[in-house]
């Protein structure tokens, strides 16, 4: 109980260290600047619920706190792991989970420790597993989301290349892989590959409304960064929301390439909702074949029965009210 009471006073004492270093606004001084600004100050703050008013700025005060007393350098690498991880949570908000198991824990294994009447030394070994268990677990819960996530970037590599060895197998192909080469190299790769003209660019993985993978490698500002090329290339992007032309606040991805003057695609293939890998790659299989062995005229053609070879597969055809073709499905195929 001794312990108990230590790590609460030590709780409160933390907890007061924080509201006095935290920066108050003078609500006072705030009234008269607005007074000499000619500006009658809105009380915006006091319409939020109070858990977003009161609760949240102290938890965020909290793990500011917390973020500084700990090593930077595990904080860089926590950081690393949350965005390898497809970013599940803030690292602000990993930190106030951590920090509340680390102290947690401990705090239950006196309490057990005093309820089965241990004596000191198996009170000690309690803590210390306690200790131990609370500064590891959330570590480990990561861990266990870093690799469900590399295990995904893993399974979509057969499709790759399932489509380099059948399909494309007489075809020069780049391919470039996010999990070999990171994602700063990936994003030049993919520069590169469009500015040395390629003739189609097929993207598999992740995507938003404007952006390829959660670690962005290829978004709406990316293609201000191409070079200007003629013909520009047909891209496939068998992910999600591509396409998602509907969003009022700023164009999709397939929109921005389209748009582009000179530069991005000449036709986008993309979906405007949330797709599913497999049935999306064997719609992939059957465009690609269809673009490079159906010999049809115009590009509309060839997605008409790249559809129709699809639906024949027996797969998910609710994908096709998603996958559209943004461009001119009059355009001529060489």
């Amino acid at each position: 109980m001794v312990i108990l009471a230590v790590a609460l006073a030590f709780a409160s004492v933390f907890l007061l260290t924080t509201g006095l270093l935290t920066r108050q606004t003078d609500p006072v001084e705030t009234r008269l600047e607005a007074i000499r600004a000619g500006v009658r100050p809105q009380a915006a703050a006091l319409n939020l619920p109070f858990f977003e008013r009161a609760i949240l700025p102290l938890f965020a005060a909290v793990a500011g706190f917390i973020l500084k007393l700990l090593p930077l350098t595990w904080v860089k690498a926590t950081g690393k792991r949350l965005v390898w991880a497809h970013n599940p949570m803030s690292l602000p908000t990993f930190v106030l989970i951590w920090a509340a198991f680390a102290a947690g824990v401990p705090v239950l294994a006196v309490l057990l420790a005093g309820s089965v009447g241990a004596d000191t030394f198996l009170t000690v070994v309690i803590v210390a597993v306690g200790v131990f268990l609370g500064g590891v677990t959330p570590q480990l819960w990561l861990g266990m989301k870093v690799a469900d996530r590399s295990y995904r970037a893993r399974k979509q590599l057969p499709d790759a290349l399932d489509l380099m060895t059948s399909v494309l197998a007489s075809r020069p192909v780049r391919h470039i892989s996010l999990g070999a080469l990171g994602a700063e190299r990936t994003r030049e790769s993919i520069l590169e590959a469009f500015d040395e003209g390629a003739s189609v660019v097929s993207y598999m993985g992740h995507g938003g409304i404007h952006l390829w993978a959660s670690e962005n490698v290829f978004n709406n500002d990316s293609v201000a960064l191409l070079a200007p090329q003629a013909p520009q290339p047909i891209v496939n992007a068998l992910d999600c929301l591509n396409g998602y032309f509907h969003f009022p606040f700023f164009d999709s991805l397939a929109e921005e390439l389209l748009k582009a003057d000179a530069k991005g695609a000449v036709a986008v293939f993309a979906p405007s909702g949330l797709s599913l890998n497999e049935p999306a790659h064997e719609l992939h299989k059957a465009l690609l074949r269809e673009l490079f062995e159906g010999e049809h005229a115009r590009l509309g053609d060839a997605v008409l029965a790249a559809q129709a070879k699809f639906l024949e597969t027996g797969s998910f055809s609710e994908l096709l009210a998603i996958y559209h073709l943004f461009g001119d499905p009059a355009l001529e195929l060489r």
